[in-house]
């Protein structure tokens, strides 16, 4: 923010305004990285997180929309950060700049940007595929289980 937030001036050395400010109007006309004007004070430079709290990256044009958004979060179309489970149902770690799933929770695995369960008789042995439980094992839910299970 402004050293004189009551009057909506910046001053020489505003370190929000990156240099920026018109000694003249006393009006910032350009931020920083990660900062934006602020949507009522059109020449006051606020931080991305003021109006998304899980905003990496805002967009530099000024248009208060975030293009990198914290970690299980990604931006949708209109640069809102939104989980990413939201719209992969149970994807657990997706890419912080676009809907793109990275893993699933347990027990699923990830096939076409989609969370899917394994089938009844296999199990998910990596995030990406399900194996076959061993016989006498009907509903193995993982590996270990089913590596115990064998020697019963």
């Amino acid at each position: 923010m402004y050293p004189s937030d009551s009057t909506d001036t910046c001053v020489s050395g505003d370190a929000t305004c990156n240099g920026k400010c018109d000694q003249t109007t006393g009006k910032c006309n350009g931020c920083i990285n990660n900062y934006v004007f602020e949507a009522t004070k059109s020449h006051v430079c606020v931080a991305c997180k003021s109006f998304d709290q899980n905003c990496k990256i805002c967009s530099p044009d000024y248009n208060r929309k975030c293009v990198e958004c914290e970690s299980g979060f990604y931006p949708n179309q209109s640069g809102v950060c939104v989980q990413c489970n939201t719209t992969i149902t149970n994807c657990k770690s997706c890419s912080t700049r676009e809907n793109k799933c990275f893993s699933c929770q347990d027990p699923y695995y990830l096939f076409n940007q989609t969370c899917l369960s394994c089938s009844s008789g296999t199990y998910n042995n990596t995030e990406t595929s399900c194996e076959k439980c061993f016989i006498g094992i009907p509903n193995c839910q993982h590996t270990q289980e089913c590596e115990l299970m064998k020697w019963v």
